[in-house]
């Protein structure tokens, strides 16, 4: 690149093309009498220039507090809770025909995903997922069975007794890490 001589602050002349051209903002500066010639008198270009970029607070990096670990397992609590309050809720409506029922299975399934939304701030998707199906099935197994009289069978048991372990073993696979 050559070097240039300015006639003046509008236009320049590069020695080694021998064109008149416009002077660029950072060649001209930034004040506001030579924006104005360049055509670029914008709010933007007067004062943008003298902003900093903003960064994330540093605690943005970091791992979560006890109290909002503590708060997403009561999220995640909530809305295991709510799952089940749902599904049984459906047995209850009757494929749908009952219009109580049906509002319950609406209201806490919606409510369900809020909350389980909410706990993944903290917890791990693999983890939270596992836990909230898990434990939401192997309950609503047991509703089954003790409230509206299904058959408790020697495998439907063992099934039920894996889940609890699964979501045991991935709870402490979570801490391990």
């Amino acid at each position: 690149m050559g070097q240039r001589l300015w006639q003046n602050d509008q236009i320049g002349l590069d020695i080694t093309r021998s064109q008149p051209r416009r002077i660029t903002r950072e060649v001209a500066g930034t004040n506001a009498q030579s924006l104005a010639r360049a055509g670029r008198d914008t709010p933007l270009n007067r004062f943008g220039h003298h902003t900093t970029p903003t960064r994330p607070h540093p605690s943005y990096f970091t791992t979560p507090r006890l109290g909002d670990a503590l708060l997403s397992v009561l999220y995640l609590a909530a809305a295991i809770v709510l799952e089940i309050c749902g599904t049984t809720s459906l047995k209850l409506s009757q494929g749908f025909t009952r219009i109580g029922p049906t509002g319950a299975v609406v209201v806490c399934y919606a409510a369900s995903f809020a909350l389980l939304s909410l706990a993944l701030r903290g917890i791990d998707l693999s983890i939270a997922y596992a836990v909230w199906s898990g434990v939401g099935t192997a309950i609503v197994a047991a509703i089954g069975i003790l409230w509206f009289g299904e058959p408790a069978g020697a495998w439907k048991l063992l099934s039920l007794a894996l889940i609890v372990l699964g979501v045991a073993g991935l709870h402490l696979s979570g801490r391990a890490s």
